[in-house]
């Protein structure tokens, strides 16, 4: 798989370097299918989060940040996996179509 990552150094002789990444990785090619309960949940755009379909703040320094979604009632979702859906947070079957 290509490495979405760019390091950008912000001069010559600068000690410092970011990571932005201009696609999300892809953690699976499946959607995250699980009962949710009721509340507010993160859901991780980066792909880098080891808690997956959620953040854990492994987005930092990347250019992504995680959708903030409210979940009236508790019920069964299919977070998408892939990160390419066009219906953010949840899956519309764009994995299908990944390579």
């Amino acid at each position: 798989m290509k490495d979405p990552r760019k390091t950008i150094a912000s001069g010559d002789t600068a000690p410092y370097q970011f990571s932005i990444m201009n696609e999300p990785l892809i953690p699976q090619k499946t959607p995250f299918v699980q009962e949710t309960p009721a509340g507010a949940h993160f859901w991780c755009a980066c792909g880098r989060s080891k808690t997956q379909p959620f953040c854990d703040g492994s987005h930092k320094g990347t250019g992504f940040g995680p959708l903030r979604v409210e979940v009236p009632q508790s019920r069964r979702i299919a977070w998408c996996g892939c990160k390419h859906t066009a219906n953010k947070p949840f899956c519309d079957g764009s994995h299908s179509g990944l390579k």
